[in-house]
């Protein structure tokens, strides 16, 4: 993400919040790495590995590398669950 990220840009990723685990078919966990099954409109699945992070846990995760942001969670609760991602590096000026 480093070498993709121009200075002072942001990535913005917007995905399930932790509260909306029900919505998915959790199927187990291999070595650790929990799976989660996807099924598509046209009949075809696919196992994915998805962790659902709490947005402390995730930003503590990728401070060491030099990033840092915020997870903002919207609409939790009520099956429409979402957590915004704003991330950048740590050494941009954000202010």
């Amino acid at each position: 993400m480093d070498a993709a990220l121009a200075p002072g840009g942001h990535v913005v990723i917007v995905d399930v919040a932790p509260e909306e685990q029900r919505i998915e078919e959790h199927i187990h966990e291999c070595d650790s790495v929990p799976l989660t099954r996807r099924r598509l409109r046209d009949g075809r699945q696919y196992d994915v590995v998805k962790k659902y992070w709490e947005p402390d846990e995730l930003i503590e995760r990728i401070t060491p590398l030099g990033f840092t942001g915020t997870g903002t969670k919207i609409g939790a609760g009520d099956g429409l669950g979402f957590v915004v991602w704003d991330v950048f590096r740590s050494s941009d000026d954000q202010s």
